[in-house]
């Protein structure tokens, strides 16, 4: 795996931003994204929503940033990706390399979401976090929710038939679990715990196709990390996780 997905939940009615020590983020929209299962001409390309983000730099220091895209919910046929200085493809997450944003400047590149709903209705939510390099604790989170076609749901499906909850408790000191529900038929599924750089610390394997996954975390600094899940050598899915001593 050499990708790593954020996660952050943030609200279940309205898109919400976090706002870090040393960034902020602009131009941000409110409430629900309504959406038509086929775009009206001329407010999409080819099908697709964009919807535009701006990242201050609130400091007198040039910040290295780094971007990352996590599916919280993807309804069946949806699909997004996003763009941060260049496009990432639609399994892209994390930008890996950070953007140096100079003091108190205000991102000008391409700077997106695009979210394609392929003429079905359905929910999906997908949340955008801004980080730090130099502090992983001091980051932005957006969530965007899309509703297309009228459909709101907020239940926390990956695709049919799976389901992973968030982490809890959370933030976590010594130990944190973890709730699954995954299709039968499976072979294999661990969830693994990556640090802010994309290394592994730890892999749990599951154990049937439900249950609730308890994952030690002594051993781990104090900072952000991501529950990351895998099923049948397949990514799916992650949960932000805080750590504190």
């Amino acid at each position: 795996m050499n990708k790593f997905l954020l996660l952050l939940f943030i609200s279940l009615l309205g898109i919400s931003v976090s706002y870090g020590q040393s960034l902020k983020s602009i131009n941000i929209p409110t409430g629900i994204i309504n959406v038509d299962p086929i775009p009206n001409q001329g407010t999409a390309e080819e099908g697709e929503y964009k919807v535009y983000f701006k990242i201050v730099n609130l400091t007198g220091d040039s910040l290295p940033v780094v971007a990352n895209r996590s599916v919280y919910n993807m309804a069946e046929g949806h699909g997004s990706f996003f763009c941060w200085d260049f496009c990432f493809d639609s399994t892209g997450n994390s930008s890996v390399d950070p953007v140096v944003l100079a003091p108190y400047d205000t991102t000008t590149f391409a700077q997106y979401i695009i979210f394609r709903p392929n003429g079905l209705n359905g929910y999906s939510e997908v949340t955008m976090d801004f980080i730090n390099v130099n502090d992983g604790n001091d980051a932005i989170s957006i969530n965007y929710q899309f509703s297309v076609g009228g459909v709101m749901s907020i239940a926390d499906k990956i695709n049919p038939g799976l389901a992973l909850s968030r982490p809890y408790p959370n933030p976590a000191s010594n130990r944190v679990s973890i709730d699954y529900d995954l299709p039968a038929g499976i072979q294999e599924a661990q969830i693994s715990i990556f640090n802010l750089i994309g290394q592994k610390m730890k892999t749990v394997d599951l154990e049937g196709i439900n249950g609730t996954a308890e994952i030690e975390t002594t051993g781990l600094r104090s900072g952000i990390y991501f529950l990351y899940l895998m099923v049948d050598g397949e990514d799916i899915t992650s949960r932000k996780l805080v750590i504190t001593k």
